[in-house]
């Protein structure tokens, strides 16, 4: 019975979040579509250009440790240790919050080297630093995710996913065309890559569930 149980579960979980990537999929097309049409090709050469040495911090900055704590959490959950559970999620978001910091300090007060020494594209630094931040709130959003991922609690992910992708869409685009006009295809550029901060939204709305509370992490059924 306990299987049964776990399996629906489980292809519930997995349904949801499927579901949840398609509707951030299509937000996402309803970004890069806009932003090459506003910034023009030249504008979407700096975006292009930066975005490749972003992924490339933020897999450093992560690390694989959403997916270590999604399994350390389903095991304290599976043994009922609610306080090691909770502990555990905290040492993480610590550890990610730190690798984070140390990431965007690299890549913002680098950003000049970057661009200029290795890059060789000068009129992409304002991309750079503008997108630098993101490296901030993603890492910590990320062990949120991790953590209802180890308890199972699908849901919470899914709207934090299509949260996250509404405001990067709207406010993305919308900064991005404001400094286009009003400063030109480089900081144009700058604004679409502002789009990849805008995490910190879903953060906060994963910092207000009852999760950031010990009493709720010491429950077996998530309520204090």
């Amino acid at each position: 019975m306990d299987n049964n149980k776990n399996k629906e579960s489980f292809l519930k979980g997995a349904l949801i979040l499927g579901a949840a990537g398609v509707v951030v999929k299509i937000m996402g097309a309803f970004f890069r579509i806009p932003l090459g049409n506003l910034i023009g090709s030249t504008g979407m050469g700096y975006y292009q250009a930066v975005y490749p040495v972003y992924t490339l911090f933020l897999t450093l900055a992560t690390a694989g440790f959403p997916t270590a704590l999604a399994k350390l959490v389903s095991e304290k959950r599976a043994i009922g240790d609610y306080g090691g559970l909770h502990k555990t999620f905290r040492v993480a978001s610590t550890v990610l919050f730190l690798t984070g910091l140390v990431s965007f300090c690299i890549f913002y007060f680098g950003a000049d080297f970057i661009v200029n020494g290795i890059m060789k594209n000068e009129g992409a630094l304002a991309s750079m630093k503008a997108i630098a931040p993101a490296l901030l709130f993603v890492p910590l959003m990320s062990s949120f995710r991790g953590y209802f991922q180890g308890r199972r609690e699908m849901s919470k992910i899914a709207i934090s996913q299509m949260v996250e992708q509404f405001f990067r869409v709207a406010l993305g685009i919308a900064i991005a065309y404001y400094w286009m006009v009003s400063f030109g295809p480089e900081q144009g550029a700058a604004g679409g890559s502002v789009y990849h901060t805008f995490p910190f939204c879903a953060t906060t709305v994963l910092s207000a569930c009852p999760a950031s509370g010990a009493a709720w992490a010491a429950t077996p059924t998530g309520t204090a």
